[in-house]
Formats: structure tokens, sequence, C-alpha cells
């Protein structure tokens, strides 16, 4: 914006323009950085609310320009560059949705500006003036939305690069004590077994709670390392039937303690699929795992696979 300052106080200063009309330019010119310093300050003051501030800088830049085309050769004045300018900032600043509104203010700045240079002009060129206005302003927003893209997804996975260091030592500050929990517990469990003398059925209970418990925490630090680890989808055709049964051989004995049994219906000479293997056999081990919870009694579960016509 000081470029734009002095360059048009430049401008004027070696146009040849009548004395009142320099003096007009001026008042205008000056007039563009007093309020160009109010609102930047006021940006710096609400940052919050910087997006409403720089619509407020759109509107009195492009009112600016509706006074200064007309004064300066209208439809072909310099000036009317200052519209690309307006477009190419604004439209890079808000996106790709607001810049179609952005293009539409500078056209309506544009053509309504000076109404008699209007009806002199070929309709034809001033379209086509119009449709540059368009087509520039589209695609800084669209260059726009693609760079904060995909400067989310960097941020995002420097953020899980450093959730994943940081779970990673969780995880083996807390491996730790719970593998000494479990040998514990294995070496009381032996020691109970030499006990001929008293009934040790409630405490080998208890130990074999503890044990469980204990699975059960790894489980949850392994479910959570991989879900902080995020890696990217790795899809190679996969033979489904193949995979589950896979899984319900994985999950067997669990199932057995639980008095749980599947059913399967497997349609045979079925498609390979390509998915990743791995997340999809997470995802049915998950809900595998909250169907035995559902299950206390035990009871059975049917694992079906088809194509679908």
């Amino acid at each position: 914006r000081l470029l734009v300052f002095f360059g048009s106080l430049g401008w004027i200063a070696y146009h040849p323009l009548p004395q009142k009309e320099r003096l007009y330019l001026y008042f205008l010119v000056f007039g563009f950085l007093f309020y160009s310093l109010i609102l930047y300050c006021l940006v710096f003051r609400f940052p919050d609310k910087a997006r409403r501030i720089y619509f407020i800088e759109l509107v009195l830049d492009l009112a600016l320009l509706a006074f200064i085309i007309p004064m300066t050769d209208g439809l072909n004045s310099t000036f009317s560059f200052g519209l690309l300018l307006v477009v190419v900032i604004y439209s890079f600043y808000y996106g790709l949705l607001w810049s179609i509104g952005v293009a539409i203010f500078a056209s309506t700045v544009y053509i309504f500006s000076c109404p008699q240079y209007l009806m002199q002009a070929h309709l034809a060129d001033v379209a086509l003036r119009i449709l540059f206005i368009f087509l520039i302003s589209v695609t800084l927003g669209f260059l726009s939305e693609r760079e904060r893209w995909m400067h989310r997804k960097l941020v995002r996975k420097e953020q899980l690069a450093a959730m994943g260091m940081m779970s990673s030592q969780i995880a083996h500050a807390v491996r730790n004590p719970l593998g000494t929990i479990s040998l514990s517990a294995e070496m009381l469990s032996d020691e109970l077994k030499k006990c001929k003398e008293v009934d040790t059925r409630e405490a080998h209970s208890l130990i074999n709670s503890i044990m469980n418990e204990v699975e059960r925490l790894n489980g949850v630090v392994e479910e959570y390392l991989l879900f902080v680890k995020q890696p990217e989808p790795a899809h190679k055709t996969c033979d489904i039937n193949r995979m589950l049964e896979s899984l319900i051989k994985f999950l067997d004995k669990e199932a057995n303690r639980r008095n749980i049994s599947f059913i399967r219906s497997f349609e045979k000479d079925l498609p390979g699929v390509p998915i990743d293997e791995r997340k999809l056999r997470q995802a049915l081990i998950n809900i595998l795992r909250n169907s035995f919870d559902a299950m206390p009694q035990g009871g059975q579960i049917r694992l079906s696979a088809r194509k679908i016509k």
C-alpha cells in the first residue's frame, strides 16, 4: 500500500493535469494513506476482527477508485489497474468463495464509475476486461484455498509427529511398570500354587483380574500409539475372505473364553478390494471386541462378506 501511495504521488506530480484535479487527487491519495494506517492499527489492536476490518478496507479502496478512475481517462485510466491489484490481494486473502464477490464488486465499480465512457467504449472490449477480472479473482482464490489446505496438512503432520514422539515416551514409561506388575502377578500366582493348606481360589481370581487389566491397558496403549501415528493409507489388493479368516483365528481364543462363537457367511470368489488391509483389520478388531463386551453371557457373531450388485 505504501508503494501504491508513493507511485500515485509520482504519477500525479508528472502527469499533465489541471491544477484543480491535481489537488483533488492529492487529497484522495492522502486520504487513502490515512484510512489505511487507521485500519491497520485496528487490525493490530483487534486481530480477531481482521476479516471485517479488511472488508471495510476493500469497500473504501473500491470507493476511492470509483472517484479516481473517471477523473483519469475513464475506462482507459492507469488507475483501473488498481482494480486488478484489489482483486489479487482480497481474493487471495478471502479464498475461493469470496473471490467471486470481490470480482463482482470490482467489475461493478469499473463499469458504473464512468457510465459516460461506457457508452463510447466497445462492449466486447469492456466484457473482455471484466472477464479478466473474474479469471484473476477466481484463480487467486483457488490458489489461496489450496495453499491453506496444504499448510493445514503440513501443520497437522508436524503436530502428529510431535504427539507421536511424546506418546512413545509415555508408552515406554507406562509399559515398564505394567510389565513389572504382570511379572509380579505371575510370580505371586506360582507362589500361591505351592500353598496346599489354604483355599487360594479367591486369590487366583484376583491375580487373573490383575493380569487381564494389565493386558487391557497394554492394548489401550497400543491402540493410542496407532491412532497418533496415523500413517498414510497403503492401498493394496486385499482378499477379504482370507483377511476375515485370519481375523477369526486371531480372536478365536479370546472369543472361546467369553463363550462366544463365530458364524461365517462368505461368498466365494470375491474380487480383490483395493484397501488398506491393516487399517480395515484394526477397525474390525475394535468392532468385534465391542461386540464381545456387549455379550457378557456369551453368544454368536455372524461375519458376512458378499459382493453388492
